[in-house]
Formats: C-alpha cells, sequence, structure tokens
C-alpha cells in the first residue's frame, strides 16, 4: 500500500459533534489571529505606560513579552457574535492550534489548567530560572615555585 501525504489537509468546516452546530474554520481563524494581535497590541501600549515612570523597569520591558489568555480571546469574539461559548470551544481550541502553527505562536496551560496562554516567544520555566544558582570556587592545588 502507497500513502501519499503531500498534501496537508485544510479543513473549512469544523463537526466536533452530531447535531452540533459546525463553524467555518477558515473565518474563525482569521477572527481569532485577529483579536490574538488586538490583545496583543492592548498589552504592550499598557506596558509602555506602566514602565515609562522608570527607567530601569523600561530596560527590563525588553523582556517582557505580551500573553493572551485564551478564554479572554473567546469571550471578546463571543462579544462580538463571533462565537458561541457553549458550541464553538472546541471548534475555536482547533483553530487557535492551526493558527499557532501557522504564525510560530506558543501555548502554555496556566498553574491552574483552567486557561490557555498564547504569546510569540517561546515560554521561560520559572521553576528552571528560581532554582538555579551560581557558584564559583577556587580549589587549585597548583602551586608555583622558584
Amino acid at each position: 500500500m502507497n500513502y501519499d501525504f503531500v498534501r496537508p489537509v485544510h479543513y473549512e468546516k469544523i463537526e466536533f459533534a452530531k447535531g452540533a452546530t459546525s463553524v467555518n474554520a477558515k473565518n474563525l481563524k482569521r477572527q481569532m489571529i485577529e483579536e490574538f494581535t488586538r490583545q496583543k497590541i492592548e498589552h504592550q501600549r499598557t506596558l509602555s505606560l506602566d514602565t515609562s515612570t522608570s527607567s530601569q523597569q523600561s530596560s527590563s520591558n525588553n523582556y517582557s513579552q505580551a500573553t493572551v489568555e485564551f478564554s479572554i480571546l473567546c469571550e471578546n469574539l463571543a462579544d462580538h457574535g463571533h462565537l458561541s461559548v457553549q458550541t464553538d470551544l472546541a471548534s475555536a481550541f482547533y483553530c487557535m492550534l492551526i493558527n499557532c502553527n501557522e504564525n510560530k505562536l506558543y501555548m502554555k496551560n496556566n498553574s491552574k489548567r483552567d486557561d490557555l496562554f498564547i504569546q510569540e516567544r517561546p515560554f521561560i520555566d520559572q521553576r528552571d530560572l528560581s532554582t538555579l544558582s551560581y557558584s564559583y570556587s577556587s580549589s587549585s592545588n597548583l602551586s608555583t615555585t622558584n
């Protein structure tokens, strides 16, 4: 048997349960990435306003990352009538996974595991940073004699 996997599969509609409403995946995907971009820009503006009072904080702003919460993204889309929170969450999650793959975004669950964070750079594991310690001790047994 020969399998040909050259062409990726693109879905126009997503149906995750019999009798459930179908969702136009192309439109939902586009609306989700637009909402992500809008929230990211809004978050960056807020950060720049917060850090403008201290030059020390603004230098650390280079390392801060605009993180968007999946739940807020979905709520905003629902408020504008683009998404039904009761029936379209599985489709929204699937579309966001596609967006992450196509736009090089990163997704991570929060500490309570009840929401997802989305951002443009890989997440830094804070636990690893807090346990790292550096120490240097010179225990050289070498001596020079003339």
